[in-house]
């Protein structure tokens, strides 16, 4: 799956750490149904909602530098 995967990454300049980090969100999903506090809650948001946001903002393209943020904050809680 990564060799299909590496000519987006690198025509992107997608960081290998952010698709690991959504493959070990995956993994939480399998381990866990809930999360004993917020701190943990928000781990899982980061890497199962997060970064494949920042992912995304990258294979589609964007002009703001802000927009990284606002695409990985899409997937975080309200507080």
């Amino acid at each position: 799956m990564t060799q299909a995967l590496l000519p987006t990454v690198r025509a992107r300049n997608i960081p290998m750490a952010w698709l690991e980090e959504i493959v070990d969100g995956m993994e939480m999903d399998l381990d866990q149904q809930r999360y004993e506090d917020y701190r943990s809650l928000l781990l899982y948001c980061h890497r199962a909602a997060g970064v494949v946001g920042q992912v995304a903002a990258e294979i589609f393209g964007y002009r703001n530098r802000q927009t990284l943020k606002y695409a990985h904050e899409l997937g975080w809680p309200s507080s």
